[in-house]
């Protein structure tokens, strides 16, 4: 501006001197000229120049006192959140939730999530409930001062197809300021955390579902990404087969009976079965066979003092794996003599190869909660004749004989849980 204002000025000199030079020539005319149209022409020559001084000045005005560009005001985004919760009131139809004296909800919900809030700004909260007869009371006051921080924005998410076994993998971009992240499927929150991938399990091979998720900070969530949809991957494969096994083709002309015998197992010994944990083996057995092989059909328990009161559940293992499970009830049991309660379970179809030998386990799972001010034994055991299996020649074999049944038997506890 300095420098239009000096441009201005000496122009203004130019055009004093250009009076003078004009002026000049008009007094040096010749004689011959009146000295009526001297005057004339030199009136009209002045009127001229201060016309043209009269619009340099004026020019000269304008830009000393022009003034700056105003700057526009700062613009807020009301991008803060509150999340307000209360609890049911007896009798209550509806709730009506004021900010700040001014309705921001009626419905019947116990929890509203209130947006478009200044950040920084302080907030005050109460709450009416409603029914047939009007509103009910004010709550107390409750005050609230949104974060400066924004929700963060929503990320791109996409979907696709996991490993086999019914999986889907979502993963989704970074948002900026986000601190974590939840994913939903549908409208059921199914995972979050702060990393930027979700493997969702269990899911029907296959089938298709969708996905969306929210990023969130101090300054509360973010809106959902869109909609994204996936099919679950499909049934894995079975795994390998164990080494076949390879025999004559005239199999029938050499099958033999077989021969199997039991002996119990030392450990476990005196185990405790607690509530609200996990199974327990309570007694274990070694079934071995020669001349066949033999499949275990069939094999009963028996328990003393009304099991159904401390157990929830008793189940057959092949070493580690669960070949039969029983949820047991007082139905599940048959009384016999001597107050003892037999379980049985038949359908089993455990193979014992020719010469080899596997080991089988009772396990119990103790009831949920259970009432007991110290712990109480029970017994378990294995009859005469409850083990139950068939050779390759359909032989039926029924072991432990009768005068070996009294070893197989084994006390054990169950305890209220700690």
């Amino acid at each position: 501006m300095k420098g239009t204002v000096f441009a201005l000025g000496i122009a203004l000199l130019i055009a004093v001197f250009a009076l003078g030079a004009i002026l000049a020539p008009v007094f040096a005319q010749s004689e011959d000229v009146t000295e009526q149209e001297r005057i004339n022409e030199l009136q009209a020559i002045i009127v001229q120049l201060l016309q043209l001084i009269i619009e340099l000045q004026q020019k000269l005005l304008a830009v000393r006192f022009v003034q700056p560009p105003v700057p526009a005001a700062p613009t807020i985004s009301n991008c803060g959140q509150a999340e307000v919760a209360w609890d049911r009131v007896s009798g209550a139809s509806g709730y009506v939730l004021y900010r700040n004296g001014f309705e921001v909800y009626s419905g019947k919900n116990l929890e509203f999530l209130d947006t478009g809030l200044a950040p920084g700004a302080t907030y005050a909260y109460t709450v009416r409930a409603k029914n047939a007869g009007g509103l009910g009371s004010v709550s107390p006051v409750k005050t609230t001062t949104i974060p400066l921080q924004c929700p963060p924005a929503s990320p791109f998410v996409w979907a696709q197809e996991g490993i086999c076994g019914g999986n889907v993998q979502v993963t989704w971009s970074a948002s900026p300021g986000a601190l974590f992240y939840e994913v939903f499927r549908g409208s059921t929150r199914v995972g979050g955390g702060s990393v930027f991938s979700f493997v969702d399990r269990g899911l029907g091979a296959g089938k298709a579902y969708t996905y969306k998720v929210r990023a969130g900070n101090a300054g509360g969530w973010g809106s959902f990404s869109q909609e994204v949809s996936a099919k679950a991957s499909a049934v894995c494969p079975p795994a390998a087969p164990a080494v076949p096994e390879v025999g004559s083709p005239f199999l029938e002309d050499i099958a033999q009976e077989g021969i199997i015998t039991l002996a119990i197992q030392g450990s476990p010994s005196g185990a405790t079965a607690q509530s609200g944990a996990g199974g327990v083996n309570i007694l274990s057995f070694r079934a071995s066979v020669i001349d066949s092989s033999i499949v275990i059909e069939r094999l009963d328990v028996e328990f003393t003092d009304r099991p159904w009161l401390f157990l929830s559940a008793v189940e057959i293992r092949d070493g580690s794996q669960a070949v039969a499970t029983v949820e047991v009830g007082e139905s599940s049991f048959t009384a016999v003599e001597d107050d003892r309660y037999r379980l049985s379970f038949p359908g089993l179809a455990v193979q014992v190869g020719e010469g080899k030998t596997k080991t089988l386990s009772v396990r119990v799972v103790a009831k949920e909660n259970l009432l007991l001010a110290e712990p109480r034994a029970l017994t378990v055991s294995i009859p005469a004749g409850s083990v139950r299996g068939r050779d390759q020649i359909g032989v039926v074999h029924s072991v432990p004989a009768t005068q070996e049944a009294s070893v197989f038997s084994k006390t054990f506890f169950v305890k209220r849980g700690d």
